[in-house]
């Protein structure tokens, strides 16, 4: 299960955000973005963050 953090940074991930981007609108640093993004990459077990935001995207349009 992801986090709320690494949910909201995915979802920015699949805009086509960068970690700077990213940071700046989390109020983050791009270290902590790209820690989020790789735990959630490690908790889908997948290997590219481009993976991690595809199955992420299928998650949530499953969602009710």
């Amino acid at each position: 299960m992801l986090t709320e953090r690494e949910m909201r940074v995915m979802e920015l991930l699949i805009e086509g955000k960068r970690d700077k981007a990213m940071a700046s609108i989390r109020g983050v640093s791009p270290r902590t973005v790209y820690l989020f993004t790789e735990q959630a990459r490690e908790k889908m077990n997948v290997k590219t963050r481009i993976q991690a935001a595809v199955n992420f995207d299928r998650m949530r349009a499953a969602w009710p």
